[in-house]
């Protein structure tokens, strides 16, 4: 951004002309903040959702400007970071630094907007737990999905997030089947093969109906639970935590601005549908993850009062209002 186009005369005084090499002499006046660029320097900027509490908004101003700073003398130093052209389209939104801190330098951004530029400022935990909090009460399932679906490199982050669930005695039960890309119609009829083979009577109509949902999703994960019978954890707490790392990959993909979406199946057992994922008998399918970036912002159903799910014990039985 220029800056004012009287600063010599505040700078010096007119007379004396521009400000060359003391760098102080405005520290008593203004504090200046100047991007120095080595050329044309251009950022888009876009919305994103929770726009309440944030830190900084900037309101869209959807014009582009072009500009020398008149207050900015090139001396012939051999600096040739001043060449004083900026560029500025002002599609300008908002942006947090907590998804910086906790999850990198992304490309995408919750309910699928597009990232552009972010300027950071610091902020103390404090302040950062609340919009944590925010994502992960944002969060609603949606199977209106389309291209694009994560890519190799943004998958395998957020899958990672499922490793993080807890995990009773080191089980690591959580393995994940990814299909996307070309391969999708042939897991399809995987699936419509298993199908028929656990009901032959199954109507025509589910049959299509699940060999489009399953060619046609941008991206499927099948949720595979690797269990140890044998262990001294119980089963139960092994499935938790397959389920635990679901959830995970679920608010992951909100996260990175992508939509997901969990179904179960009355055919994963069938023996052909499990030799063609090459599970063995200690693996067992806890469904698969419809994945994408959703068609239109995900507004979700009202969730119910959570006074009805939740009590203090006091030294008497809790009862809770869900169940009267």
């Amino acid at each position: 951004m220029a800056e004012t186009g009287d600063a010599p005369l505040v700078a010096k005084g007119l007379s004396k002309g521009f400000a060359k090499r003391n760098a102080d002499i405005l520290d008593r006046m203004m504090a200046i903040d100047m991007q120095i660029a080595m050329a044309a320097h251009f950022e888009i900027e876009s919305t994103m959702l929770c726009q309440s509490g944030q830190h900084m908004i900037e309101k869209a101003d959807p014009t582009i400007e072009f500009g020398l700073p008149g207050a900015i003398q090139i001396d012939g130093n051999g600096d040739i970071g001043l060449t004083g052209l900026a560029v500025n389209a002002g599609l300008s939104g908002v942006c947090h630094t907590l998804f910086h801190k906790l999850f990198g330098a992304n490309t995408r951004w919750p309910l699928g907007e597009t990232r552009g530029t972010c300027h950071l400022s610091p902020m103390s935990s404090a302040h950062a737990s609340p919009s944590a909090l925010d994502v992960l009460l944002s969060r609603a399932s949606t199977d209106h999905l389309s291209a694009p679906a994560p890519d190799k490199a943004q998958i395998a982050r957020i899958l990672s997030a499922g490793l993080r669930a807890p995990d009773h005695g080191k089980i690591r039960p959580w393995r994940y089947i990814v299909i996307k890309g070309k391969h999708r119609a042939e897991f399809a009829e995987q699936v419509v093969k298993a199908m028929v083979s656990a009901d032959p009577e199954v109507p025509e109509k589910k049959i299509a109906k699940r060999r489009q949902r399953f060619s046609e999703m941008p991206m499927t994960i099948a949720l595979v639970m690797a269990l140890d019978p044998e262990s001294k954890i119980p089963l139960q707490e092994q499935e938790l935590s397959v389920g635990a790392g679901a959830m995970n990959v679920l608010n992951a993909l909100h996260a990175e601005g992508f939509g997901g979406f969990w179904v179960s199946s009355d055919f994963a057992g069938q023996p052909c549908f499990r030799d063609a994922l090459g599970l063995s008998d200690a693996h067992r399918l806890a469904g698969f993850l419809f994945v994408g970036t959703p068609d239109k912002p995900v507004q979700g159903s009202k969730r119910p009062d959570i006074e009805d799910f939740m009590g203090f014990y006091k030294g008497e039985p809790v009862r809770f209002g869900a169940d009267q």
